[in-house]
């Protein structure tokens, strides 16, 4: 049986992290979050993660930081960046940016587009 696919959640803000792991959830992703880097950092490693979930702008270690040291340990990790700051959506490659607020469709084409679709539940 093939395995969940692996979302990290990053957020500092605890209501729409909580949001983002009851959506992805939903959508048949295995889901950790953390409140900033450092505890994401150190709740995952050493596990594997499949898509890095971030908000840009977050105390301590912003979104950016986080994805460069992740992904120094693990090449294949894909990124989404989420920010209430920029404009609309986009991708290259294997890294993703949503503008808060988005809906809950759009965050599930967005994570869909950089695993590769949406999981079967």
């Amino acid at each position: 049986m093939d395995r969940l696919q692996t979302v990290l959640v990053v957020e500092d803000d605890a209501v729409i992290r909580r949001l983002l792991d009851l959506q992805l959830s939903r959508l048949g992703y295995a889901v950790t979050t953390a409140a900033d880097g450092n505890e994401a950092i150190e709740q995952n490693a050493g596990r594997r993660v499949d898509l890095l979930v971030t908000d840009i702008v977050m105390p301590g270690m912003d979104g950016p930081e986080l994805a460069s040291t992740m992904r120094a340990q693990n090449p294949e990790l894909r990124v989404l960046f989420l920010s209430g700051y920029g404009s609309g959506s986009a991708m290259k490659g294997d890294i993703g940016f949503l503008q808060k607020p988005f809906s809950s469709d759009e965050l599930a084409a967005a994570v869909g587009d950089l695993l590769g679709g949406t999981p079967a539940l």
